[in-house]
């Protein structure tokens, strides 16, 4: 028997769901024969097959969370009780979703090799953060050294097999452990879709500036800065130009007095402002793969990106047409001549 343990359901509603479906129908899961394990917050389009076990993720306000968070782990962290009823089988294969069950399997399996899954790699991002020099809130550093330390943990695993989102984590892995065992599970950009919907695309004029996406602790260090060092240079300049932010936790930054609109949860279907808009992705630390990349390029939306925000990508598709990529430092000369440059669309 096989045993797969997902972080979370296998949906289109965001890019960790996204990766979770494309690993879910990679690993050609026999629903007769192996078990799957579901640790999910649960209320998405579940996809589940037969002897499934689901354990719910416990919420943002669960006193667990916050003793995991005490004890310098991560506070989504699987624990291994909630999986102890799976060694009674006779488990020949173990692939897990993400880092934060591995130490749960790796105590009910202790001489077992296990598969892991990297949808980030915060050890890299926070070596990267040591040699830029910027500095992250509170929060942020709390999950940056619970994660660094767990993967650490996972990297010196001699029985473990790791899977990563994007080259750079691979490299980065090899270049730390000197091993040549990691596997490369990346994202792939349908250029089919993406020529197809470039030829319909009609570009207009630019007047909306997008963040599409929700807000977690490293996210909303990039969209501060954003907000306070580029956006009033470009507003200054364009006096026109709108910010509007679309996702979970955007209505934090809602001020309208200052051309900026916080959305909250994108209820309609598709993209907002596909026209007239211009999407951004400030991605101030890296690490992983940023989804949301993938279905701008499908959708030729037209987007500018950090570097550190399009790993995992080809700078094939950049072309400064429908896709740039600068430093942040740069962003307002760029972003004030592509707005100056759509006029003639």
């Amino acid at each position: 028997m096989n045993l797969f343990v997902f972080p979370q359901s296998a949906s289109d509603n965001n890019g960790y769901g996204i990766v979770v479906k494309s690993d879910f129908d990679r690993l050609k899961i026999n629903p007769h024969k192996d078990k799957v394990i579901w640790y999910t917050t649960g209320g998405e389009n579940l996809r589940y097959g037969h002897g499934d076990l689901i354990i719910k993720r416990p919420g943002s306000k669960n006193f667990n969370r916050f003793w995991k968070v005490l004890m310098g782990k991560p506070s989504s962290e699987l624990i291994s009780s909630q999986i102890k009823t799976i060694a009674q089988y006779d488990i020949r294969y173990i692939f897990c979703g993400d880092t934060i069950a591995y130490r749960a399997l790796r105590k009910q399996f202790p001489n077992s090799k296990i598969h892991v899954r990297f949808h980030n790699c915060f050890y890299r991002i926070k070596e990267r953060l040591n040699i830029i020099d910027v500095r992250v809130d509170l929060k942020y550093k709390q999950v940056l050294n619970a994660f660094s330390h767990l993967e650490k943990e996972i990297f010196s695993d001699s029985k473990m097999i790791p899977y990563f989102l994007c080259l750079e984590d691979q490299n980065f892995y090899e270049t730390i452990t000197g091993r040549n065992d990691s596997i490369l599970w990346s994202v792939e950009v349908d250029e089919n879709k993406r020529k197809t919907t470039k030829d319909k695309m009609k570009y207009g004029e630019i007047q909306y500036l997008i963040y599409f996406g929700g807000v977690d602790t490293h996210k909303k260090k990039s969209i501060d800065y954003f907000i306070q060092s580029t956006y009033p240079k470009i507003k200054n300049s364009c006096p026109g130009i709108q910010f509007h932010l679309f996702g979970y936790g955007t209505e934090q930054f809602n001020a309208p007095s200052k051309g900026i609109v916080g959305h909250g949860r994108y209820n309609g279907n598709g993209f907002p402002y596909l026209n007239n808009g211009l999407y951004i992705n400030p991605d101030l630390t890296g690490g992983g793969v940023k989804i949301k990349v993938k279905s701008y390029l499908e959708h030729a939306l037209r987007f500018i990106s950090t570097p550190f925000g399009f790993e995992g990508y080809s700078s094939e598709f950049i072309n400064n047409e429908d896709c740039w990529v600068f430093p942040m430092d740069s962003w307002t000369t760029t972003i004030c001549d592509i707005i100056e440059n759509s006029l003639d669309k």
